[in-house]
């Protein structure tokens, strides 16, 4: 009888102490939870974003819902809220992270799209990503070092920067100019324009030469383009008119 006893009294002593562990962590989490929610120490204090150094008169202003956040304490921020909503206000920017820096900043960083190539909308230029979203603009003039590309652009076509802007050909231009990016020719040459308005009759100016590729086949025309005929012909740039790749065999044809 007294060994069962003994095992009771040590089962609730257990109990009790298990509960009163328990309640103390409990006590201690509450006691954290209201320490880090309510304390000053955590209100947001600055907003700081990736974009504080860059200079560009292109760039379109960013402005942050200072009002929606300052003041505001950092654990009780819903970040992924502000990151889709500065995602949805600024679609020119790829991706937007928002992350805590404590005791007292909000870092937002703002995923650029990069610059694929500019297009020319009615005397206008902008500033287009591999996705086809405008990313920049409009600029009176092209901007030197961006390959132009010209082409059958819709006349009503809304420009502004975030909307993507659809074009004939798009898929084919969006192809070549990877590839010539690839084979290094956008910085071993001066790649000035790309014209697509048919589908036969796809080209790009290569140092004042039009270089014809038509519309498939790209990397086995540009590989041989840069691996043989540039080579061969580099003295006589300025004597050739164009570059014909679209037949089996190239054809060169001179200026008269």
């Amino acid at each position: 009888m007294k060994k069962v006893h003994k095992k009771r009294i040590r089962g609730l002593v257990v109990a009790i102490s298990l509960f009163i562990a328990a309640a103390f962590l409990a006590l201690l989490f509450f006691s954290v939870k209201k320490f880090f929610t309510e304390s000053n120490l955590f209100l947001v204090r600055q907003i700081r974003t990736n974009l504080d150094e860059v200079i560009d008169p292109y760039k379109t202003n960013i402005k942050l819902p200072q009002g929606a956040i300052n003041n505001k304490n950092l654990f009780l921020l819903d970040i992924k809220n502000i990151s889709r909503t500065l995602e949805k206000k600024y679609p020119q920017y790829k991706n937007v992270f928002v992350r805590r820096q404590f005791p007292s900043t909000l870092f937002i960083e703002f995923v650029e799209r990069l610059p694929f190539f500019q297009i020319d909308i009615r005397g206008d230029f902008w500033f287009v990503d591999d996705e086809n979203i405008i990313i920049s603009g409009p600029k009176p003039k092209p901007y030197p070092g961006l390959v132009a590309v010209y082409g059958l652009f819709p006349k009503s076509a809304v420009m502004s920067v975030g909307r993507e802007i659809s074009f004939s050909f798009s898929d084919r231009v969006n192809s070549l100019i990877k590839e010539l990016k690839a084979l290094g020719l956008l910085d071993n040459f001066k790649v000035t324009s790309l014209q697509a308005y048919s589908l036969n009759n796809i080209w790009f100016d290569l140092e004042g030469i039009k270089i014809k590729v038509g519309d498939t086949e790209y990397r086995k025309k540009l590989g041989l383009l840069e691996r043989l005929i540039l080579p061969r012909f580099k003295e006589d740039f300025d004597k050739i008119d164009y570059i014909d790749l679209r037949f089996k065999d190239y054809v060169v044809g001179y200026k008269r």
